[in-house]
């Protein structure tokens, strides 16, 4: 048997949330169907490790010079003349043209919940002046109810997965919930797969010579607290800094704050205030980071502040128990589901609670202690192993 897997965010070189679990489910998947055929499809030559995942592998790079609409033109035409018999898709986009047996990962759907989080604009920014046109094409099209803003391609790709799939994947059982209850989903069409975490095991490497000397790289420097995600709305950033800055007018030895991630939605106005007083506030902002010094700082951190209004999963606060340190959150979405009581939780809409609680994450040691211990037991039931063997199982149910 032939099955064919969306490999495109697998290999993007600036991997975040989607695509680290595209890329660390491939690795794991791809060995457990040895006795079939797996066909990986790309836009540019597969990174090493994923070439070399084993002998039934077949790279099939897809060049598209336009760039735009990748999935639902090259890909589509690709699956029209050459089709697998199974079709694995990791993040929602279905191509236009599929073969029956089509599995789709759908991670969330804030745009749902939270629909002024999400920006207007056009997808196809490369476009130029195109984009009007294809906006007015996509509205007479869709009789009026989409338009090409990454809004409605949320909103469009999520319904015609549904539409498309045989069995769709999740990774909360709080995103099946919502799944079900916001766009209709057949609760028996919805399996939860769940995601892998990072096991403790992997930062025993990280020494603290390596910490510094990253830190001195970055110009940073011991204690701070740790962000790691997209620095938009959707993670609650603005209230992230206020939070912060009120926990700093009170501390008598304040910790820093390193913001990891590149800007989203909603970050203008918050980025433009941090370039004016970041440093006098103790704030960094650092940008994307590769795997190895991501690692480091994750090690390296007091404490990890992951306040996000809506999760469908939320691997970063469960990689740092995993690091051994302590988490504070926001009690939202998937984020209980997946810290269980090995966080400590917060009210994100008040800046004086955050405050608070990063006070007790700097400064009190037993409950630094217990949230540890905590942690290490947790992300033991979270593995990339399991989170294949869930997928295979409904890859190969028919």
């Amino acid at each position: 048997m032939v099955i064919g897997i969306d490999a495109s965010r697998a290999n993007e070189r600036e991997k975040t949330g989607t695509e680290w679990y595209s890329w660390h489910l491939l690795r794991v998947l791809v060995p457990l169907l040895g006795e079939h055929r797996v066909r990986l499809y790309t836009r540019e030559p597969l990174e090493p490790i994923l070439r070399q995942l084993g002998p039934p592998v077949e790279e099939r790079v897809l060049r598209w010079p336009p760039g735009v609409l990748w999935s639902h033109l090259r890909l589509s035409w690709e699956l029209l003349w050459s089709p697998p018999d199974v079709l694995l898709i990791t993040a929602d986009t279905v191509p236009l043209i599929h073969p029956r047996r089509t599995y789709t990962t759908i991670h969330d759907v804030a745009f749902e919940r939270f629909p002024a989080l999400y920006a207007q604009h056009s997808v196809q920014r490369r476009l130029g002046w195109l984009r009007p046109v294809i906006h007015l094409a996509v509205r007479i099209v869709t009789l009026g109810r989409y338009s090409a803003s990454e809004l409605d391609y949320h909103r469009w790709s999520v319904r015609h997965a549904l539409r498309a799939s045989r069995k769709i994947l999740t990774v909360s059982e709080f995103t099946k919930s919502e799944l079900v209850s916001l766009l209709g989903a057949g609760p028996e069409q919805v399996v939860v797969t769940s995601q892998g975490v990072s096991q403790p095991a992997s930062f025993v490497t990280v020494d603290e010579h390596q910490i510094q000397t990253i830190l001195a790289r970055l110009g940073l420097s011991r204690p701070y607290f740790l962000f790691l995600g997209r620095l938009e709305a959707k993670k609650n950033i603005e209230l992230l800094v206020h939070g912060y800055v009120e926990y700093r007018r009170q501390a008598a030895r304040p910790v820093n704050l390193v913001l990891v991630g590149n800007p989203g939605q909603g970050w203008a106005g918050v980025g433009a205030w941090l370039h004016q007083a970041k440093r006098r506030q103790g704030i960094y902002q650092l940008g994307w980071q590769s795997p190895n010094d991501l690692r480091v700082l994750q090690k390296g951190a007091s404490g990890f502040v992951f306040l996000s209004q809506y999760e469908g999963f939320g691997r970063p606060p469960l990689e740092s128990l995993s690091a051994r340190v302590p988490v504070l959150a926001s009690r939202t979405a998937a984020l209980p589901e997946v810290l269980g009581s090995c966080a400590l939780y917060v009210d994100q809409l008040d800046p004086s609670h955050v405050a608070r609680g990063l006070a007790r994450l700097a400064e009190d040691e037993p409950l630094r202690a217990s949230l540890v211990r905590c942690g290490l037991q947790r992300v033991q039931q979270f593995t990339w192993e399991e989170t294949a063997r869930r997928t295979v199982a409904v890859l190969l149910s028919a």
